[in-house]
């Protein structure tokens, strides 16, 4: 009897140590998992354009994670603003590449992005991963699920109405500290967060706020989410002892059963840079569509420049000249504004024009320098005309590491 209450207060003393473990914002799981079988999309793109041409919100709407960006700009003036505010992603948690809202009649997002938690920012708009612009309804953000971004600079600017642009903690958003925010042109006489201690989204949605402890990843101030995680978490169900399920992972994630891990197996495809993949699964991955290149081992929602669609859901690598018009035209006449629009060279070896301009500093990371570097590498002829002007992210020629040859052509030319 004597034995059985000691291994009874022994259980209870175990237990109450992983309960004050838990509540200092400690997280107990060692295994991290996020959603399995996520409903995957490439951009979403609301414009003039594609409501011309008949957008389909529903097609769109099941969608959990854009391995694209978010492009919502409707130019309300110019279509039917009801059927423009009614498009809702009630299920869209992670954005991997940035966000534009602009140019519409929303009062406040909150109904269209309810558990948007996270942009990635792997591709940037000018260097812009966040950017909100003459919404001239527009009172409040309302994305009040977002948690995380994890780099590129944020623009809030011409929306006449906008309150609490600058009432929010963005330092706890913004991933990488040197990034900026620029707030300019919205409303200046709003009352600052009536209800809320610190930081606001608007009047009634207090911004969440992390323990130090959680490094910006929580559940709530007092429960920290798994290492693993990023964009915080949520409980897999109603009851508070279910586990904690990420919003998205750190590193990548095991499409079938939601792992959070550091790679992909050698047999697994990648998908968006974030997902592990199967080969048949790639085939259906996106919302119904999927392609398989072999070459870099990587699921895609169609072709990329410089590759050949071929049956059996394969891309093969084009071998560009004049011949075939440089791979169809994708790869004839490249122009880079920045340095995300280096990625269009990442497959191409020749081109007809290739101009380089006006790239400043302040749109290039560690990541994105390499990445542009890496893309310049597969060039090796440029047949017509070579232009470089007023570009700061390099200062010798030398980046082409294999371009020998520049102009075939009697007018061809270099500046």
């Amino acid at each position: 009897m004597k034995q059985l209450i000691l291994y009874s207060i022994t259980y209870i003393l175990s237990f109450n140590v992983l309960l004050t473990f838990a509540k200092s914002n400690e997280t107990v799981d060692t295994v991290a998992t996020a959603k399995p079988r996520v409903k995957v999309c490439g951009d979403i793109r609301v414009t003039l354009l594609e409501l011309k041409r008949g957008f389909h919100a529903p097609t769109l709407s099941s969608c959990e994670i854009s391995l694209g960006s978010v492009i919502y700009a409707p130019m309300h003036f110019l279509v039917n603003t009801s059927a423009t505010t009614a498009i809702q992603f009630p299920n869209l948690r992670e954005i991997h590449g940035y966000m534009l809202l602009g140019y519409s009649s929303m009062h406040s997002f909150s109904s269209m992005f309810p558990r948007l938690s996270i942009i990635h920012g792997k591709d940037l708009y000018h260097g812009y991963s966040l950017i909100v612009m003459d919404n001239v309804f527009l009172e409040d953000f309302g994305l009040t699920s977002l948690i995380n971004i994890r780099q590129g600079n944020v623009i809030i600017a011409r929306n006449a109405r906008l309150c609490y642009a600058e009432s929010l903690r963005w330092n706890d958003i913004m991933e990488a500290k040197k990034t900026q925010v620029i707030s300019r042109q919205n409303r200046d006489n709003c009352a600052f967060c009536p209800t809320c201690p610190s930081a606001c989204w608007s009047p009634t949605q207090c911004q969440q706020r992390c323990s130090p402890n959680c490094q910006g990843n929580c559940l709530s101030e007092t429960v920290c989410c798994p290492e693993q995680c990023v964009g915080g978490c949520h409980y897999s169900n109603i009851t508070v002892t279910s586990s904690l399920i990420c919003n998205a992972c750190r590193n990548m994630r095991i499409y079938a059963t939601g792992l959070c891990v550091e790679k992909c197996a050698d047999n697994m495809l990648k998908a968006g840079g974030s997902l592990c993949i199967t080969h048949q699964e790639c085939k259906s991955f996106f919302l119904g569509t999927g392609f398989i290149l072999d070459e870099i081992n990587e699921c895609v929602l169609s072709c990329p420049p410089g590759f050949t669609r071929m049956p059996r859901s394969r891309c093969i690598r084009c071998i560009s000249s004049p011949a075939n018009n440089y791979c169809h035209g994708a790869c004839k006449e490249r122009h880079i504004r920045s340095i995300g629009d280096f990625r269009s060279l990442k497959y191409c070896s020749r081109v007809h024009t290739l101009n380089i301009y006006n790239i400043e500093t302040v749109d290039a990371r560690k990541n994105n320098f390499l990445e542009a570097f890496s893309a310049i590498s597969s060039l090796e002829q440029i047949d017509h005309e070579f232009t470089i002007h007023n570009v700061k992210i390099f200062s010798a020629l030398s980046v082409f590491s294999r371009l020998r040859r520049i102009g075939i052509t009697s007018n061809s030319s270099m500046t």
